[in-house]
């Protein structure tokens, strides 16, 4: 049986992204590769990588994101994240805001939320 985290693994197409509460926060084409700690969101100009630490014994399961490339080396997002079958729902603050607390993106709680589908 996979483990929590182990349900991360693999290559999601992000579908939708949202940033205080505007569409259009990713480019199209872009995906996430996760595999153990390694998380790379490849877009069609720039691969962002970060290191990620998963916390599954709360709900919803939490997530850090440390920033380990330009443009915002030695940054970290607090995001929370759920899987639901092949649909990964991800949303997480800006560096040195609170970790959110829903998965919801709105001018006022300047989160970022964004919905990938796993790729087999």
């Amino acid at each position: 049986m996979m483990n929590r985290q182990e349900e991360l693994n693999g290559k999601w197409m992000l579908t939708s992204a949202v940033s205080a509460g505007e569409d259009g926060a990713s480019p199209e084409g872009t995906f996430l590769i996760i595999q153990g700690d390694d998380f790379e969101r490849h877009t069609p100009a720039h691969v962002f990588k970060r290191k990620i630490k998963v916390d599954t014994t709360v709900d919803p399961h939490q997530i850090d994101l440390a920033i380990t490339n330009e443009p915002d080396l030695g940054k970290t997002f607090l995001g929370i994240y759920r899987v639901e079958g092949d649909t990964l729902f991800l949303a997480h603050a800006l560096p040195g805001r609170p970790r959110p607390t829903n998965f919801i993106s709105t001018v006022e709680n300047q989160q970022v939320l964004s919905i990938s589908v796993k790729q087999h």
